[in-house]
């Protein structure tokens, strides 16, 4: 949503160097993408990709229309790292981030699960 907050585009997905291009398998970068969407959808608790794209675009339209779009979550801003409640948890051990705190936050489409503190 950074380049419609911008106001190059009135949807993410006609920026071509966004990540929702390639969620929706419009362009890959490099020889198979940048993202992992095995990995995605495994977080996302998701079935298909043909599910999870219908689930985004639901997403991304009903912001658009709302006008949320235009809105940063503020965990992004603050967030060590974002995902499952398990790899984070792991994460932060294996980083050896003992000040780092789980938290939850309700967001469009979702919770969302992130890490806060100091590394």
């Amino acid at each position: 949503m950074n380049m419609v907050r911008a106001g190059a585009v009135d949807n993410p997905l006609d920026w071509r160097h966004s990540g929702c291009v390639e969620f929706h398998a419009l362009r890959r970068r490099g020889a198979k993408g940048i993202i992992n969407m095995d990995s995605l959808l495994r977080c996302l608790s998701m079935d298909s990709l043909d599910g999870f794209q219908a689930w985004h675009a639901k997403v991304i339209g009903e912001r658009l229309k709302r006008g949320t779009g235009m809105k940063r979550e503020t965990f992004w801003r603050g967030a060590l790292a974002v995902g499952g409640k398990t790899w984070l948890s792991e994460l932060a051990e294996k980083e050896h981030l003992k000040r780092a705190k789980l938290s939850s936050s309700g967001a469009v489409g979702g919770e969302v699960n992130f890490l806060t503190g100091k590394s």
